[in-house]
């Protein structure tokens, strides 16, 4: 599989996880993926009014968090990655996992 192949898998992926990618930028180099820019999803909600409520936004933050592991998952699946290189603008990965950065 060449790296234009392993381009096209990894935008499905992040398509496929209902991510925008119009702000992310997205390589594939010698077998190493690059993904740089701002992660975001879209999470269908029933509409309410008014803000959320704490306990909401800390489950829209642990839906983020289960998301990026798929993807993170999903791309070694492709199988042949070399690497995995995340500059998300909002989100870093840690020892512990996924932690939104203070913006």
């Amino acid at each position: 599989m060449d790296d234009g192949q392993v381009l096209q898998q990894v935008r499905a992926i992040y398509v496929r996880n209902a991510v925008d990618t119009q702000f992310l930028q997205i390589d594939v180099t010698n077998k190493v993926v690059f993904v740089k820019g701002v992660f975001t999803i879209t999470i269908y909600k029933a509409k309410k009014s008014g803000p959320d409520s704490p306990a909401e936004v800390t489950k829209l933050k642990d839906e983020v968090r289960r998301t990026l592991r798929n993807i993170e998952q999903q791309i070694i699946d492709i199988g042949e990655i070399k690497s995995l290189n995340f500059d998300y603008d909002n989100w870093m990965r840690s020892p512990t996992g996924w932690v939104e950065k203070k913006v």
